[in-house]
């Protein structure tokens, strides 16, 4: 009877344990299935659209059976950081307008930098201005309202400087400059030189220096009587519009007839043109 007993409770146990291994295997099975559909979930695709009638949003990872108009589908991507299309192209639009900005700035920099020299126009011609410098016989520096412009004084040519270096003892002994260089100089300094002047400009030349007529205090033409004077000749390349050379002209022939300074040279006088491509 005892062993019958015992027989009976091990077949139970046989029975118990066959049924909670099967409850188990089922249990992995479900619990395998629902990772599998959540990792689905997680990686897979997002669907999103307007209800055309009540204007609901809708979001699934189900693609919709049916045609919906309106539908946008995102891809997300296992990973912490998880980026749609509207987040690649907010970034890519963000990217885009930070660039745009920084060259905005830079091109902003740049016209104020640019704007920051001295520029002419014929408006300045009412200034008076301070001559500052007067580096030989047809180039000056001048100031007027809070600018600094330098001058190439238009129409004439005058004598040149040499610019190779040399000890002061030599250029006294044999100096390169060319000949009346000096006297075309200081008659420019004597009639400008520290005075209030007024000019007519006429553009700027290849070295962004402002190309114009000078008035001295009294009214005399500045680069007229340097011509008169025989301190430089009428400039022999083309010029600008506007500039009347003819009186030029007519004053180097009267300053050449009286032999006055540089055409007190006779034969031995070299224009500043052909002096400047030898020197």
């Amino acid at each position: 009877m005892r062993h019958l007993e015992d027989t009976a409770l091990k077949r139970r146990g046989r029975s118990s344990l066959n049924l909670f291994s099967s409850l188990f295997c089922r249990f992995l099975l479900i619990l395998i299935l629902l990772l599998l559909f959540a990792n689905n979930a997680i990686c897979g695709s997002i669907f999103f659209w307007i209800d055309k009638d009540d204007g609901s949003k809708h979001y699934t990872n189900i693609e919709p059976s049916s045609p919906v108009q309106g539908l946008e589908t995102y891809k997300e991507e296992k990973s912490s950081n998880i980026e749609t299309k509207k987040d690649a192209k907010s970034k890519k639009d963000s990217s885009s307008f930070k660039d745009k900005k920084k060259k905005s700035v830079t091109a902003k920099k740049s016209k104020k930098k640019s704007d920051s020299s001295p520029k002419y126009d014929s408006q300045l011609d009412n200034i008076k201005f301070k001559v500052l410098s007067v580096y030989d016989g047809d180039t000056i520096k001048i100031k007027g309202s809070g600018i600094e412009l330098k001058i190439r004084l238009i129409g004439i040519d005058a004598p040149e400087f040499s610019k190779k270096k040399s000890s002061l003892l030599w250029s006294i002994i044999n100096s390169q400059d060319q000949p009346f260089s000096k006297d075309s100089k200081n008659a420019l300094s004597r009639m400008v030189k520290g005075k209030t002047i007024k000019i007519k400009s006429y553009g700027t030349d290849r070295y962004k220096r402002v190309l114009a007529e000078v008035f001295a205090p009294d009214g005399t033409l500045v680069n007229l009587e340097m011509v008169k004077l025989g301190m430089a000749e009428v400039y022999r390349g083309s010029t600008n519009k506007g500039f009347n050379p003819k009186p030029y002209k007519i004053a180097e022939a009267d300053a050449k007839r009286a032999l006055k300074g540089i055409w007190s040279l006779g034969s031995k006088y070299e224009s500043p043109k052909v002096w400047r491509k030898s020197h």
